[in-house]
């Protein structure tokens, strides 16, 4: 397939999966599995869990807990979820049962508020140095603060971003 994921077909009791990371920690409330143009290959059923590494200890594993309870699903058809109980997560996984293709997978939901600071200090770290540059002038800072700016990155927390962009991030 050009798009998707497909697995091979199972020949004993298991079934596939695959695990995504989500941009940030944020509560899933509605999940789609689409399979579109998987007409003799679809998944009979499929089940979503998720879990927080946020809130884990390093040294314990986080734990998974269950989004969506395994689902029938027919082929060639855009399947869509409420979540009952939202929580939040940082990543998804899909078991499909016992095998089959999916066209994709969307998870509709809001970033927590830490969710949210953490994906404005990876996006500051990481942007190339011009054009961090080219945003912090557009927002009227100075060029000597601008450079001062570029030289005190990485940042550890949001509280240490500049306060030019205080009310973009919170």
């Amino acid at each position: 397939m050009g798009e998707g994921w497909e697995n091979a077909r199972r020949r004993d009791d298991g079934n596939d999966w695959v695990e995504l990371g989500l941009a940030g920690c944020g509560e899933v409330r509605l999940l789609e599995l689409d399979t579109s143009y998987f007409l003799y290959n679809a998944p009979g059923a499929a089940e979503v869990s998720g879990c927080d590494e946020t809130t884990s200890d390093p040294a314990v594993p986080a734990s998974w807990f269950t989004l969506l309870e395994r689902v029938d699903l027919r082929p060639d058809t855009r399947h869509r979820f409420v979540v009952a109980a939202p929580r939040p997560a940082t990543r998804l996984r899909v078991d499909v049962f016992p095998d089959g293709g999916l066209a994709r997978l969307r998870a509709h939901g809001r970033l927590t508020a830490d969710g949210h600071e953490a994906l404005w200090v990876r996006w500051f770290n990481t942007l190339p140095r011009p054009h961090l540059r080219a945003v912090l002038e557009g927002l009227g800072m100075p060029g000597g603060r601008v450079d001062a700016v570029l030289a005190g990155r990485p940042v550890e927390k949001a509280d240490e971003l500049p306060a030019e962009l205080a009310d973009l991030v919170r």
